[in-house]
């Protein structure tokens, strides 16, 4: 049977409304077999339809807050350590800025940990020791990489983040009501997180960790290869066909010639001294088929232009079946994946020791969720009817008072109307618009996790643990200077800009791609869908408003005919997408379609056409996040200018000021 787990991804204000369905973890990013590059925007986004059972939990904003620096800062090389997928750009690494040789510089003691390697006009100096204090708070796959690549990155991150702040302070911006109300709820978030980590590490155990990846190394594909790669990276097509013909003519010799070549030639300063080795790849890393025709011990026999920076001559190294990733190396992302399926076990039993009881807008009790149920030991995800939310559309919520009582705990703590609607202003921009009565019991939910989540992190003492101050202290830090740039932002970007930007981007659109319109009512079980299904096809029942109301569930289209808009053929998972497309419009699909713990979808295609581009106030946030990015680096530049830093590379040699930002179009 086809599958999809859902149809449009689902957003989270609760942490327990994640309840509704244990999460799918991402086996592929685990493994490393599928290589995402999506642009900025891929196509239209019909935000109206995205209103679902679940919302950003504190666990997940917790970990954006957890993350928070200046967001706005101009990207730098940090990422790009050393593995297949990252290394797209090779040419650019270490490229921000340039060391510039000194005469008469002192030698350096590579051991002296509080040596300057910036030092700013108002005295103030950034030491070695904090370069490499920074790295070690980098994810483990960057760490991986070695220092001395990581160096310039870093310590551009550190000069850049010191101007920033000295900046935002400066203008007041560490004094705004509403840069402050922001820390005050990221540190909140933050605590929340701490506890909720602590309460899972009892439960998250090696052994169901090993379950996981057994079940996962089963999805591995058993006939696909993988091949180690060497390239020599050249500016043109011209002498890359050139140093080919020449490593041709070597004969028995060409793997000797080719690492002298790669030394003497290569423009890839990522892999030179590894005598070009890219390491081992899969067709879904690099999207070549040229590179896995050829025996291994051989050239690739012709110029293949995979990096953006110029041409490659490639040698395959070696040849074997796809290796699976050892346990231990990945076994904080299965972790990470299995985390959010026992966190909301840990959140409800919190909940209903805490005698939590919920009113709804209609005055009447509502249950709490059930508890999803776990995966069995093989893994294997138990089939489950999803709980019916309970309907408020016909309640008039404008007419209800802010002191009305929607939640109250064991010890008689009230939680009110004002309460559940004031955090609102906290969810994602997208879902504001959707119906108060839609979102109740999931940020009614929200607020009573929020105060147990609270309560207990401090009555365990988390909230004066170093570890979690010294992440809020950053989390502040990242906020002011958040608060600065956003002002600047607002003075520098103009309209136009934001139009030459969706300019841009219709120039990049994909003309060709395709995207379908379907509508469907979703049910419970198979067999329910299996009704359904007999039903319109036996001229019983129409596939119209009337009758999708009466037998859907899906709350967010169930009032619209089960509209679900036109998906791009590619967001759609490839055995699906070959169904629908196959399908004639104003059909049927012939079975019904399983949706995971969502239950199963009826399917009818209404129509097909090729992807519309969206308008320029569809995407204005994306728009605006790639022009502030672009001029960020401008701000930045400035900042730097002003604070006359001197940086020093690894050997205590001075570098030269980096270049100012070339205009890059912002799609």
């Amino acid at each position: 049977m086809t599958k999809i787990s859902v149809y449009k991804k689902a957003l989270m204000i609760s942490i327990g409304v994640a309840v509704v369905g244990a999460i799918a973890y991402n086996k592929d990013s685990i493994f490393g077999t599928k290589s995402k590059k999506d642009a900025v925007v891929t196509g239209k986004k019909d935000s109206s339809r995205d209103v679902s059972t679940t919302v950003a939990s504190p666990q997940d904003k917790a970990k954006s807050a957890d993350s928070t620096t200046a967001v706005a800062l101009p990207k730098d090389a940090t990422s790009a350590a050393g593995k297949v997928e990252q290394k797209e750009k090779p040419a650019e690494a270490s490229k921000d800025v340039k060391s510039e040789k000194t005469a008469g510089a002192e030698p350096v003691n590579s051991s002296d940990m509080n040596r300057p390697v910036a030092t700013f006009a108002d005295g103030t100096v950034i030491k070695f020791k904090e370069v490499q204090d920074l790295m070690m708070q980098l994810p483990p796959k960057s760490r991986d990489a070695p220092f001395s690549k990581l160096y310039v990155s870093l310590l551009n991150r550190l000069v850049d983040s010191k101007v920033l702040l000295d900046a935002a302070i400066k203008g007041g911006f560490d004094k705004d009501p509403e840069a402050l109300k922001r820390i005050v709820d990221a540190k909140e978030l933050l605590l929340q997180k701490a506890y909720l980590d602590k309460e899972i590490d009892k439960v998250i155990t090696d052994d169901i960790l090993r379950t996981k990846y057994n079940e996962l190394l089963k999805l591995l594909p058993k006939d696909e290869m993988e091949a180690e790669v060497s390239h020599i990276l050249f500016n043109d097509k011209e002498s890359a066909e050139k140093a080919l013909k020449e490593l041709t003519s070597a004969g028995r010799n060409v793997e000797a010639k080719f690492n002298e070549m790669v030394l003497a030639k290569s423009m890839d300063t990522s892999t030179k001294a590894n005598k070009g080795n890219i390491g081992w790849v899969r067709k879904a890393d690099i999207k070549n088929e040229e590179l896995f025709k050829v025996a291994k011990g051989t050239l690739v026999p012709q110029v293949l232009k995979i990096f953006d920076q110029g041409y490659s001559v490639f040698f395959i190294k070696d040849k074997r079946p796809i290796q699976p990733p050892e346990f231990e190396k990945i076994k904080a992302e299965i972790r990470k994946a299995v985390t959010p399926q026992y966190a909301v076990t840990v959140v409800d039993k919190m909940r209903r020791e805490s005698g939590l009881q919920i009113t709804g807008l209609d005055g009447k009790p509502m249950p709490l969720p059930d508890l999803p149920p776990m995966p069995d030991a093989s893994g294997k995800e138990p089939e489950k009817k999803p709980a019916e939310r309970k309907d408020f559309s016909g309640v008039n919520e404008k007419a209800l008072d802010n002191s009305m009582v929607v939640g109250v705990f064991a010890n008689g703590e009230k939680i009110t109307l004002g309460q559940v609607r004031d955090s609102m202003t906290s969810i994602p921009d997208q879902l504001k618009g959707s119906p108060f009565h839609q979102l109740f019991e999931p940020l009614v939910l929200r607020v009573a996790d929020t105060k147990l989540l609270i309560e207990a992190a401090k009555k365990a003492g988390l909230e004066k643990s170093d570890d979690l101050l010294k992440k809020q202290e950053e989390v502040q830090k990242g906020l002011v200077q958040r608060a600065y740039l956003d002002k600047q932002f607002a003075q520098v970007i103009t309209p136009e800009m934001l139009k030459e930007a969706y300019r841009e981007f219709e120039k990049i659109f994909p003309k060709d791609d395709m995207e379908i319109r379907i509508r469907h009512i979703m049910v419970g079980t198979k067999d329910e869908a299996t009704a359904v299904l007999k039903e319109l096809k036996g001229g019983k029942a129409k596939f119209d408003n009337e009758y999708v109301k009466a037998k859907s569930i899906d709350p967010n289209t169930k009032e619209s005919g089960g509209d679900l808009g036109y998906i791009p053929k590619k967001q759609l998972p490839a055995d699906l997408a070959d169904v629908l497309f196959k399908a004639p419009k104003a059909t049927l699909l012939p079975e019904p379609v399983a949706l995971g713990d969502n239950g199963f979808s009826v399917i009818r295609v209404e129509d097909k056409r090729a992807v519309q581009a969206p308008s320029i106030e569809e995407i204005r946030p994306q728009l605006m996040q790639a022009v502030s990015q672009r001029e960020a680096g401008k701000i930045v530049m400035k900042l730097r200018e002003e604070a006359k830093v001197v940086m020093r590379d690894m050997d205590g040699s001075v570098m030269a000021p980096p270049a100012a930002p070339a205009a890059k179009p912002a799609a």
